[in-house]
């Protein structure tokens, strides 16, 4: 069958010997779509095996090492159910978090202390809710400790996370602004596709002005270039011979934690593409890219979350560029229009990059419309927008 594992070889003997815990030839369409069925092999939460199993693994972490809590991964490949059973097994997911949680709380009244419970979910209430992920009790009901929502496989500055914000309101819960890994797909500003430090300071300060109350880093550690080679942990903790970290991602550690540090230092903001390179209308999970035939309008969302008015009365605020890059579009024929919050820009197209000077971003949500007016009538595909960057530069004394 073309649901058949892939990879026998990464199987458990306790799996190999439950088929029947297998999503199998239930997977859902959005990962069809996406990933053939690669991932048929992974576990069915409606199973009270695998939920036992999952259960049985926390509870020995959380009683038999000195640990602060616990993190569940929704998000690595967030497929819980068989194709269709996604809401019936909303409430069985939730059980089965109500089951750990009072768990953890007696092992923590054992040990005198409290254990957290946090969970990493997709960056949308209704994606989560999509897979079987009732995010909304987990919070109300305090299921949870921290929520971190974000976005996987690659950093994301973009995701909405007012209403987990909002959701949290009145609560202990703590909304965590989720960043993933240090690549940013579609890039092309670096051979390698890392962000930068500017990149870093912008994710972070966007998701300080939404009100997160702490940053969660996925994959740091993992990309980070400072040790070529190490085999022992000795070698990880000698700060004095090697390093995890490079200057610049030490650097970053040391900045973004704190929304006052990087208030008035310069940030990159980059609207996240899809993975894939799908459109929206294809299933892309990403606002880019979009493609424009003539009269279309679209628009685009940016949350900033510098405190832009104040540093341009301070004098702080040396430059504030836009850049949108395109592909298949013409200087001489087409006409692409760019407003930015209702003001419309001009600039100039570099190399199929159009770049906008002084142009009216402000701190919080900020839209972004383009409109194709006329387009070539020697072209026949639509003007593709593949990427779109904010670049904030203070004045020298507050730079970095």
């Amino acid at each position: 069958k073309d649901w058949v594992d892939r990879w026998p070889s990464l199987r458990t003997k306790w799996e190999l010997e439950r088929p029947h815990v297998r999503i199998g030839e239930g997977v859902p369409d959005r990962y069809v779509s996406r990933y053939d069925r690669r991932f048929s092999w992974a576990f069915d939460f409606a199973q009270k095996d695998v939920r036992d199993l999952k259960f049985a693994l926390i509870e020995e972490i959380c009683q038999n090492y000195d640990v602060d809590g616990f993190e569940m991964d929704f998000l690595s490949h967030p497929m819980y159910f068989k194709k269709g059973q996604e809401q019936h097994g909303m409430a069985i997911l939730t059980g089965f978090l109500r089951r750990i949680r009072q768990r953890m709380d007696e092992i923590g009244k054992e040990k005198g202390r409290k254990l957290t419970l946090m969970v990493r979910v997709l960056p949308r209430i209704d994606l989560c809710e999509e897979i079987g992920i009732d995010v909304r009790t987990w919070i109300k009901e305090g299921v949870v400790d921290m929520v971190a929502p974000a976005t996987r496989g690659y950093l994301d500055m973009t995701p909405d996370l007012s209403s987990f914000v909002e959701l949290a309101k009145g609560t202990q819960v703590e909304i965590s602004g989720g960043i993933s890994d240090l690549y940013v797909r579609g890039y092309t500003g670096s051979k390698t596709g890392r962000a930068s430090i500017e990149m870093m300071r912008a994710a972070a300060q966007s998701f300080w002005g939404q009100g997160v109350t702490s940053l969660h880093l996925f994959n740091y550690d993992a990309h980070a270039t400072g040790i070529q080679h190490h085999n022992t942990v000795a070698s990880l903790i000698d700060t004095s011979q090697n390093r995890l970290f490079n200057p610049e991602e030490f650097r970053i550690l040391q900045e973004i934690g704190d929304p006052e540090i990087i208030s008035r230092r310069n940030k990159h903001y980059y609207i996240t593409r899809d993975m894939e390179a799908r459109l929206p209308e294809e299933g892309g999970e990403m606002q880019l890219p979009i493609s424009l035939l003539e009269r279309d309008q679209k628009s685009l969302h940016l949350f900033v979350g510098d405190a832009l008015e104040s540093a341009r009365s301070d004098g702080m605020l040396k430059s504030l560029k836009l850049a949108v890059t395109l592909a298949g579009y013409s200087r001489w024929d087409d006409d692409l229009r760019v407003q930015l919050n209702g003001t419309r820009l001009r600039g100039k197209l570099t190399g199929g990059r159009l770049l906008f000077e002084d142009v009216p971003a402000q701190q919080g949500k900020n839209e972004l419309t383009l409109s194709l007016t006329r387009r070539s009538p020697n072209r026949n595909q639509p003007v593709r927008v593949q990427a779109v960057e904010l670049l904030v530069e203070y004045e020298s004394r507050g730079a970095g």
